[in-house]
């Protein structure tokens, strides 16, 4: 434990150090003349437009929001690629000036993932690992909405075996990110979780209706229009693929065709839909059916970017908390230990070195979880319960 507390204090520290001289730029500008939070830049303007009344709609268009995005983004090039359920959650942050919104929005999305992983596995080791962990401070770079992410996955998880209609209640806030909780209807299903299952279809279909209510059900078609710019993106590397942590990335640094790539990816989604399915529908503990499920969404969606691995702190503190009770297996540690360093590394090694870190590393602990099902966790009693 005294290893893991001095890691987590040099890399805090350095953190603390990196955002310091980030603030020395002038205004809302890091000293190289990007927006602080780069991300949150597209935010906070598309929050400004429509406090001022310009169409949600309008929004998908790329000429339309960096027009408007210019004085916040000093002239970086955007597209809005969410739904418009996630205009209900920007909405409000530009009614703060850019550097306190770009606080606020930061502080209260790591509180609500630091908690979710502290009720899955309580203890001051688990809150530093949580902060330290390094793709908290690439999404907090980016202003991303990772933490939010992280945050809803972790209590959805948590409460899901006592709690499962308010499980599903904010396991259904995902659909403001809908690509990243593609498997956890699955999970749901072949657990037998009606309650959640339903609660979360009424959550998700519910924020859906309030948004075309207030947005315009032209803000939905809009949506759907601009998932051909994302596939051109995608498949020209209109966004580098040393950002992603997908499949489809990790085959096209590989030097794979378009595809090609597209066929690792729809295998690996094939085979994470049935690992996940497999797993919930065994009589297996509870929390290696979270954690593999958690593991496993990074296999299905090819827009998958390092920004978002924060929700993978959510699997591993319930991968912990099992291997605790039950024991550690061979390599477990060790691969969890590299799962959680890999955002620190992973941009740099798939840039420079053409080597796709993160698939390799999250698949590895799928497998191990696969391993342990075998070995231990689906010969054992009833699934343990989260309390």
């Amino acid at each position: 434990m005294g290893r893991v507390r001095s890691v987590c204090t040099l890399l805090l520290v350095a953190y603390a150090a990196m955002l310091a001289y980030l603030l020395t730029g002038p205004g809302h500008l890091d000293p190289l003349g990007r927006p602080l939070g780069t991300d949150f830049a597209m935010f906070y303007a598309g929050s400004h437009a429509l406090l001022e009344g310009v169409p949600a709609s309008s929004l998908y268009s790329p000429a339309v929001l960096n027009d408007l995005a210019r004085p916040f983004t000093n002239s970086a090039e955007y597209v809005w690629f969410y739904p418009p359920v996630a205009f209900l959650l920007y909405w409000p942050v530009g009614l703060l000036p850019y550097l306190p919104a770009l606080f606020v929005w930061v502080a209260i999305g790591l509180a609500g993932y630091v908690s979710a992983v502290s009720r899955i596995m309580p203890g001051r080791i688990t809150v530093a690992g949580a902060v330290a962990f390094p793709a908290v401070f690439v999404a907090a770079l980016h202003g991303q909405n990772g933490f939010l992410v992280a945050a809803a996955v972790g209590w959805g998880l948590a409460l899901l075996p006592t709690r499962p209609v308010l499980a599903g209640l904010l396991l259904g806030v995902l659909a403001m990110k809908p690509h990243v909780a593609l498997l956890v209807p699955l999970a749901l299903l072949a657990g037998r979780r009606w309650r959640a299952a339903g609660a979360m279809l009424a959550s998700s279909i519910g924020l859906a209706v309030i948004s075309a209510a207030t947005f315009g059900t032209e803000s939905w078609r809009a949506f759907l229009r601009v998932g051909a710019i994302a596939r051109a993106l995608l498949e020209t590397e209109g966004v580098p693929y040393f950002k992603l942590a997908s499949v489809f990335s990790f085959a096209r640094l590989m030097g794979a065709g378009v595809g090609a790539a597209y066929l690792l990816q729809a295998a690996a989604a094939a085979t994470a839909a049935a690992t996940v399915a497999w797993l919930w529908a065994k009589r297996c503990a509870y929390e290696l059916q979270a954690a593999a499920l958690v593991f496993a969404s990074f296999a299905v969606t090819p827009y998958a970017y390092d920004y978002d691995l924060v929700v993978l702190g959510v699997g591993m503190a319930l991968f912990a908390r099992l291997a605790a009770r039950e024991g550690w297996l061979p390599w477990e540690k060790s691969a969890l230990a590299l799962a959680w360093a890999a955002p620190l590394l992973a941009r740099t090694m798939a840039q420079w070195a053409r080597i796709p870190l993160v698939p390799l590393v999250v698949g590895s602990v799928l497998v191990l979880a696969v391993r342990r099902a075998r070995a231990t966790s689906c010969a054992v009693g009833a699934p343990a319960v989260l309390t």
